[in-house]
């Protein structure tokens, strides 16, 4: 660490020595030519050498200083081919340029403002993410997209907290929501934390087909696929806020990112992803609140909702 910082210290220096250098050099040689002059002119009355020495020399810091403004004109150059290799390393240059091309080829007066109201639109939503950290709602095949590839490139040691409210069976019912259950189970295996805390009701998870993806977390729980049951009326009873807050559930990826759900099947899929530290501060607040009052499923769990049925029939 101290070879860094002397390293560091080192380059700072000459750095300032290199810019001081830059300023002097073109000064001296003029400087230089001047007292050879004044020499020759009085001590050895040469005023013709010294006249030519004169001339010669305030030549010479022309050129010197020509040269040096050329040199940063080139250099300044190469650091703008700098930024844009840089830029390219960081985004789809050629998507930039066909947005461009795009752009100039709508020409036509009529189309003109809706291609100003595409851009307008674009130029919000970059906005949004660069400044807010917070992206507006993606939805369809983009929602599952970005929640199995982010569950796909977590890697071991991260923590997952998940809630769920959508009727259970649609975690087996529909393709997106199966692939995604297999990426949790998959993720855990790798070393993945993943607890989810699934809002249900008795009456629900007395229907079997609204407990395959819970069976699923427990046949898994020892690679770290944790499940939690909270009982819907119970959290409308006890604090209906929290569950207005919660809404239509979300999922975090440790302290990083988040996916809140605006829509979930069957009316659809959809949700905003946010890094905004607050708000992944307060997610993670309700998943607690949550999970406190939650209960660890268990097949255990399953049999006394049987038993409960079987009583009252």
């Amino acid at each position: 660490m101290a070879e860094e910082d002397s390293e560091a210290k080192g380059d700072g220096m000459n750095k300032k020595k290199g810019l001081r250098w830059d300023i002097v050099w073109p000064w001296i040689e003029p400087a230089v030519s001047v007292v050879v002059g004044v020499i020759l002119y009085f001590p050895l009355n040469r005023p013709d050498l010294a006249e030519i020495t004169w001339i010669a020399g305030f030549l010479l810091a022309f050129g010197s200083l020509a040269t040096t403004m050329r040199l940063r004109e080139e250099f300044s150059a190469v650091r703008k081919l700098s930024e844009i290799l840089d830029i390219s390393e960081k985004c789809n240059v050629a998507e930039i340029g066909d947005i461009l091309r795009l752009y100039v080829m709508v020409n036509e007066e009529e189309l003109r403002p809706l291609r100003e109201d595409v851009i307008a639109s674009t130029i919000s939503r970059l906005r949004k993410l660069a400044h807010d950290k917070v992206s507006e709602a993606i939805e369809g095949s983009e929602y599952y997209m970005w929640l199995i590839d982010t569950m796909r490139k977590s890697r071991k040691g991260v923590h997952v907290y998940a809630v769920s409210v959508m009727l259970e069976s649609t975690w087996v019912g529909v393709p997106s929501e199966k692939t995604l259950l297999e990426a949790n189970v998959e993720a855990a295996k790798r070393g993945v934390s993943v607890e989810r805390v699934f809002i249900s009701s008795r009456n629900r998870l007395r229907d079997r087909r609204n407990r395959e993806a819970i069976l699923r977390h427990i046949e898994h729980a020892r690679y770290g696929l944790t499940a939690y049951v909270v009982w819907y009326e119970d959290i409308e009873a006890r604090d209906p806020e929290l569950l207005r807050k919660v809404g239509q559930g979300f999922i975090l990826f440790g302290d990083r990112v988040m996916l809140v759900d605006t829509c979930v099947p069957p009316e659809g899929a959809s949700g905003y992803v946010s890094m905004d530290p607050h708000d992944l501060k307060s997610y993670r607040s309700m998943f607690e609140q949550l999970r406190i009052q939650a209960t660890t499923a268990s097949r255990e769990l399953f049999e006394g909702l049987d038993g409960n049925s079987k009583e009252e029939e």
